[in-house]
C-alpha cells in the first residue's frame, strides 16, 4: 500500500509495469470511526482537491517473504544499509530539530531495526511507547525508536523532505551520555549480566548505554595474594602485565602510553598522571593569564582566567613521574601536546 506523497516516492524503486499497481480512494468517517472506499468513477478533480477523499495505490505481485521475513543480520554491510533505508522511508520521519525516528505498531519490528543498527554501529535511542487512536475508536499501541543522524548519510533518505531537515541539522549536538542524577533503593532485586569490555574497566547496559571506560578514580575487585580486595584508585591507573594505559601531563606538557609491568607492591597501579604541586587556589593566587599564554605556547587551548588553575606549573614535572615508575610501567609512545580540550 502506497498512501500519500510519502509513499509515492518510493513508487520509483518498483516495477510497476503490467497493471500490478492501482489506484483506489477512500474517505474516513468519523462517526463510525472507519475508513470508507469510494468507487474510482464518482472520483472528480475537485472532489481530490477539497480533501474529502483520499488516494492510495496498491501493488501487486510483491514476494511474500518481503513482508514477512528480515534479512539475516550477516549480510553485508551495505544490503543491511539499504534494508534499513527502505524501512525508514516507509515507516520514518524526520523532525524538525533533523532526529530521525522510526515508527511500528509492532515493537518486535523495531527490535529487530535496533540490531541491524547495532550490527551497522549506528546508534539509537532506546524504544518508546505511545498510544494512538487511528482509524476506529480502540486506541493502541504505537513504539517509536529515534536513530543518530551523525551515523547516517545523505543518500540514506529516500524522501527529499527528509534528507533537507537531516542535511539542515546535521551538525546538531547530540547527547550520547547518560547522567546519573540520582540512586534510589527500590525493593526490586534482579540478577544482571554486564557485557564487560575486556581488559577495561567499561561494561554496556540495556538500550547501548555504554559506561566510561573508568581510566582512573574507580574502584574494583581484585585478588592480591589468596585474598580478595576492593582496590580504589584515587589518582591511579591500572598497571596489570601487558595492559595499556595513558599517563597526561598537563595542559602544555606531554602524555605518555604506558605498558603496565604487573607490579604487585602497588596492586598493579601506575599514576594517572603529573598531579599537583599546589592548590588550584594557589595557582589562582601566583599565576596570571599571561603566564598561561607562555606555559602553553604553541597549544591550541583556552588561556583564559578560567583555567588558571590548570598551568603547567601548578603540576609536576611529567618526565619525573615518568622516570620514578619505571618499575610499574613502560613506555611505549612519547605524544606532544597539539590541542587540548578543557570541560
Amino acid at each position: 500500500m502506497f498512501y500519500g506523497d510519502k509513499d509515492e516516492a518510493m513508487l520509483p524503486f518498483f516495477d510497476t509495469e503490467g497493471g500490478a499497481l492501482r489506484t483506489y480512494y477512500y474517505r474516513y468517517d468519523p462517526a463510525r470511526g472507519e475508513k470508507e472506499h469510494v468507487p474510482n468513477a464518482e472520483v472528480t478533480p475537485e472532489l481530490l482537491a477539497s480533501g474529502e477523499v483520499k488516494r492510495y495505490r496498491r501493488l501487486g505481485g510483491l514476494p511474500r517473504e518481503w513482508k514477512t521475513e528480515y534479512p539475516s543480520l550477516d549480510n553485508a554491510r551495505d544490503e543491511l544499509y539499504g534494508w534499513l533505508a527502505g524501512y525508514f522511508a516507509a515507516d520514518g520521519e524526520v523532525g524538525k530539530t533533523g532526529r530521525p525516528a522510526i515508527w511500528s505498531a509492532r515493537r518486535g519490528d523495531l527490535e529487530f531495526v535496533k540490531a541491524v543498527c547495532d550490527a551497522l554501529g549506528i546508534w539509537t535511542l532506546p524504544i518508546r511507547t505511545k498510544t494512538r487512536r487511528g482509524f476506529g475508536r480502540t486506541v493502541t499501541a504505537m513504539h517509536v525508536m529515534g536513530i543518530s543522524r551523525a551515523d547516517l548519510t545523505a543518500d540514506f533518505f529516500v524522501h527529499e523532505a527528509h534528507r533537507t531537515r537531516w542535511s539542515a541539522n546535521r551538525e546538531a549536538v547530540e547527547r550520547r551520555g547518560w547522567t546519573v542524577r540520582e540512586v534510589r533503593r527500590t525493593a526490586v532485586v534482579e540478577e544482571v549480566f554486564c557485557a564487560v569490555v575486556d581488559n577495561t574497566h567499561a561494561f554496556t547496559l540495556a538500550d547501548n548505554i555504554l559506561t566510561g571506560n573508568c581510566h582512573h578514580n574507580y574502584v574494583a575487585e581484585e585478588r592480591y595474594e589468596g585474598m580478595d580486595l576492593l582496590v580504589t584508585r584515587k589518582g591511579a591507573i591500572r598497571a596489570g602485565a601487558g595492559e595499556y594505559g595513558i599517563v597526561p601531563g598537563s595542559m602544555g606538557t606531554r602524555s605518555y602510553i604506558v605498558r603496565g609491568l604487573g607490579n604487585d607492591a602497588s596492586f598493579q597501579s601506575a599514576s594517572h598522571g603529573a598531579g599537583r604541586r599546589m592548590s588550584r587556589t594557589a595557582a589562582k593566587r601566583r599565576f596570571t593569564t599571561r603566564d598561561l599564554e607562555e606555559q602553553t605556547r604553541g597549544v591550541e587551548c583556552r588561556k583564559d582566567s578560567g583555567v588558571v588553575d590548570e598551568i603547567p606549573g601548578a603540576y609536576k614535572p611529567i618526565e619525573q613521574v615518568i622516570e620514578r615508575q619505571a618499575d610499574l610501567v613502560e613506555v611505549v609512545a612519547e605524544l606532544r601536546q597539539v590541542v587540548c580540550v578543557k570541560g
